[in-house]
């Protein structure tokens, strides 16, 4: 069993996971291992198996600080400045003895108790939690039943042996499983609560919508909680949670949404509702990835419709329940948590269904396939390790092209430091082409994105040409507007950059090649609003797919917790507008300079990243006119005045 943290807080708040963030609490991070296993052989080999993560943890984060202490050891030591990874039964790890009372856990020789009884004598549980020493950094628990369990038990998440993923949910200071119904009188003040939120924090929810339509989600959505009432008056938080995202996404504002926790659906229910296969986002389209056995063939191939019917159709009851502003950004969100969202809402009835597929230009082809239950889904085909939140860099071209996949925009001292080793590390190996691949970036600190271009750039630039925000009452004490907030309170308040432009700050090791984007539909939030950036003041040529955050969008939205079901959703608080407004900016993410056609893309197709090969072979080529026979007219190739970098400018 799996289990973490809510997700939630900022980097002064108690930590609250999840999982993968842990380590990046601290750039140090301790291993503990037991010392008191009863086989003295198995502890022998959970050391040997430790050190071999500490040495593909050294291998994989150079430069972080990893050490290897015994329980004896740790529990001496002050590790209030390290993230800590602990190895070993209760029992046989003195450290973790000390500690795991406080989880809501209870490891016995016939099952694991959690939010309920899971039977069996080989189980392995995996926890995030806060830090003993320091709650506001995370410890992470690999432990067992049996000690010999231990061994290999990072790759839990690839094998069979995974019971449940779930969530723990904040009562007070201490966490605790969710229950999974609530009185329909506390589902309905958790809605309203939901409701009040929004109209209290969001600068204008009624954007995307009459005062009649926001009066219409409210009545179905009390109406939906109603309908699902049990006879004892209860009703599930699967149905709160489906109903509050309906509703949040009805706003048409990516940041404003109800999360669906990864442990609401019952992974005991044996009822086929799954589809044989995980889907991922491949250059525009939706494409089969991995299959369960016997269905491999279907591997890669797009996947056009389902039941006889358009797959956007099929999806409509589970893209209605995802927030985005383009219909584009909600599928590819979709994806990224498609078991849950597919577990919950059961788009495909019944024990089997009719896919049509296609393989680059052949004939669309529909098969049979069978409907799976989601223990099977989960055992078969479990879900591949994360992204590096950080993302990573390396160098093509014999040194001249740095493609630097950038995941989030991160303003922490740490993740400053990992930039300029980025620019230094391109000034070291003198390359002139620098690729920044935006797709899988769904945004973060603005901050970030400032600190980026003053090493792109040595012109001036803004990042918004406006900005509203609603002065709520968190606002204002944020802003610490004292006696003034009942004055001002409620109000919309607008400022303008008002023309005047951010001069980049002096850098050491700016970079004076030639910058390119890959943009998608997953780059999104400070992610979309730097791609505006880059193309509204030609900074770099941007590649790929329409971003998936429109160029006026809302944002920079606090996270809320309903009071009884502790369902984590989140609101706007402000509203960004691009830099240099354009007319269909509400309707619209940015546009990249070269778009990744299938036409463009179809020499590509067997690379196991297309849009990324075909901007590599654009580059090597100078932007010959057989990859992009469009650029040239497009760009009229016209300098970026002051700044030297072309809107199409073929390598140096």
């Amino acid at each position: 069993m799996s289990c973490q943290s809510p997700q939630a807080g900022t980097s002064n708040a108690l930590f609250r996971g999840p999982i993968n963030a842990t380590g990046s609490t601290s750039q140090s991070t301790v291993l503990i291992v037991p010392t008191n296993e009863a086989d003295k052989a198995t502890e022998q080999r959970i050391h040997d198996y430790v050190r071999g993560m500490q040495k593909f943890i050294q291998e994989r984060s150079p430069g972080r600080d990893v050490k290897v202490l015994t329980d004896a050891e740790a529990l001496q030591a002050d590790l209030s400045q390290s993230s800590v990874s602990v190895y070993g039964t209760p029992q046989g790890n003195l450290w973790l003895a000390r500690y795991i009372a406080a989880l809501p856990v209870i490891i016995e020789p016939n099952g694991i108790t959690a939010d309920r009884l899971y039977k069996g004598s080989n189980l392995r549980f995996i926890s995030t939690w806060p830090h003993p020493q320091n709650p506001k950094m995370g410890v992470v628990i690999y432990t067992a039943q049996r000690a010999d369990d231990v061994v290999g038990i990072n790759g839990v998440m690839h094998g069979p042996t995974v019971v449940r993923s779930a969530d723990y949910v904040t009562k007070e200071v201490r966490w605790t499983f969710p229950s999974f119904k609530l009185d329909l009188t506390q589902a309905t003040e958790d809605l309203d609560f939901f409701f009040k939120t929004i109209e209290q924090v969001h600068p204008n929810y009624r954007a995307n919508m009459s005062k009649a339509d926001c009066r219409r989600i409210k009545d179905h959505s009390r109406a939906a909680l109603k309908q699902a009432c049990d006879r004892n008056g209860q009703v599930p938080i699967s149905v709160l949670a489906l109903t509050a995202a309906e509703a949040g996404a009805a706003f048409g504002d990516g940041h404003t949404a109800c999360r669906l926790p990864a442990g609401l659906p019952d992974p005991s229910d044996p009822s086929p509702c799954m589809p044989p296969f995980r889907l991922r986002w491949e250059a525009g389209h939706v494409v089969i990835g991995e299959a369960i056995g016997g269905l491999e063939h279907l591997a890669n191939a797009r996947l056009l419709q389902i039941n006889g019917k358009p797959l956007e159709e099929t999806l409509t009851p589970v893209l209605a329940r995802v927030s985005g502003e383009r219909q584009a950004f909600r599928m590819k969100s979709f994806l990224d948590q498609q078991e849950v969202c597919w577990a919950l809402v059961r788009p495909v009835q019944g024990d089997k269904t009719t896919v049509t597929i296609r393989r680059g230009a052949d004939e669309p082809q529909t098969v049979s396939v069978p409907l799976i239950s989601l223990e099977r889904y989960r055992r078969e085909l479990p879900a591949g390790p994360g992204r590096n939140s950080g993302g990573f860099h390396e160098f093509r071209h014999d040194g001249r092209t740095c493609y630097w996949q950038y995941n989030s925009f991160d303003a922490s001292d740490s993740a400053k430091k990992a930039i300029d080793a980025v620019f230094k590390d391109i000034r070291d190996r003198g390359a002139r082409n620098l690729i920044i691949d935006l797709r899988f970036n769904g945004g973060g600190n603005s901050e970030a994105a400032e600190y980026i271009l003053s090493y792109i750039t040595n012109e001036p630039y803004c990042v918004y040409s406006r900005v509203d925000a609603k002065l709520s009452k968190q606002f204002l004490r944020m802003q610490r507007f004292g006696w003034l907030t009942p004055l001002v309170e409620g109000r919309v308040f607008h400022w303008r950059n008002g023309g005047k432009l951010t001069k980049p700050a002096d850098v050491e090791y700016r970079f004076e090649g030639s910058v390119y984007a890959i943009i998608g539909a997953g780059t999104f939030s400070s992610a979309s609003d730097f791609a505006h950036v880059l193309k509204d003041f030609r900074i770099g040529t941007l590649v790929g797919e329409e971003t998936g955050g429109l160029r006026h969008c809302f944002g920079d939205c606090p996270s809320f917790r309903m009071p009884h079901s502790n369902l984590l959703f989140t609101v706007s608080t402000k509203r960004f507008y691009a830099p240099i407004p354009k007319p269909d900016d509400e309707k619209r993410g940015t546009v990249p300079d070269i778009e990744t056609t299938d036409e463009r893309l179809a020499r590509f197709m067997e690379t196991d990243d297309p849009e990324l090969a075909f901007v590599l072979d654009w580059i090597e080529k100078g932007g010959q006119p057989d990859t992009a026979p469009d650029l040239r007219e497009a760009a009229g190739d016209k300098r970026h005045e002051g700044r030297g970098n072309p809107l199409w400018l073929p390598p140096r």
